[in-house]
């Protein structure tokens, strides 16, 4: 009777753990089939010091590669505002830096309009916060900075030269001739949210929503960038446009 029971015991166990694995290689499948696409938007290559500096890694400075599916990983999902951030931090980083260099954390100061998906995906591909490691102020939340309503500024500026950009979206402006109706759009986005939209408007929300990401990845949303400071030791100054 114990042997059976043990027996028993046994297969329950053995049956959990494989229902567990099926779970995952689900979950997993399902992740690589939508993160494709995600895949071939690019990648941002930065280093950071304090990796080495902790201990994190055996060398000085730890390359990362930072791709769109690090930034849904990072705020739950992929929109205008966290694909944009996404999209306007590499241009951003692109005339930062010169081709042949690769960006670093710690050398750069974030300075955005808005706070939301924009400013935190901008922030954690640079490494910013409001007050770092070294005691530095490297993310400002400014409000007052001079634009037109629904227009999103992001400027970085790097302290090994002085050189900064600003780099702006009018998201109100192409959010709007990509839904239409965009007071109907904010309206079905929120009832999504709190799971009060019916089936029609839920799928119709996703539908708008993805392929305005998709429009983004294409190139087909255009951001405008400014060089601010041309700073020092920089030998291309030609602003570098989104494709």
């Amino acid at each position: 009777m114990k042997n059976l029971k043990l027996i028993y015991s046994m297969l329950l166990f053995i049956t959990l753990i494989l229902i567990a694995e099926l779970n995952i290689a689900s979950v997993e499948g399902a992740y690589e089939k939508w993160g494709k696409r995600y895949y071939n938007a690019g990648t941002i290559k930065i280093n950071d010091p304090k990796m080495g500096l902790f201990g994190s890694v055996s060398t000085d400075k730890a390359l990362m590669h930072i791709n769109l599916i690090d930034i849904a990983k990072l705020t739950g999902h992929l929109c205008g505002g966290s694909a944009s951030g996404f999209f306007m931090t590499k241009l951003a980083l692109e005339n930062l830096y010169e081709p042949k260099e690769i960006p670093c954390r710690g050398d750069i100061k974030l300075t955005s309009n808005a706070n939301g998906d924009l400013m935190d995906v901008a922030a954690y591909i640079v490494g910013v916060s409001k007050k770092d490691h070294y005691g530095h102020k490297t993310l400002i939340l400014d409000k007052k900075i001079n634009t037109k309503k629904g227009i999103l500024v992001l400027i970085f500026e790097r302290f090994s030269t002085g050189k900064k950009v600003r780099i702006q979206w009018d998201k109100v402006g192409t959010l709007t001739n990509h839904v239409g109706d965009l007071k109907r759009f904010k309206k079905i986005k929120v009832e999504t949210i709190h799971g009060k939209a019916n089936k029609t408007d839920s799928r119709r929300f996703k539908k708008l929503l993805n392929s305005f990401v998709n429009e983004i990845i294409k190139g087909n949303i255009k951001y405008d960038l400014k060089i601010l400071n041309k700073g020092k030791s920089f030998k291309n100054n030609k602003i570098k446009k989104n494709n």
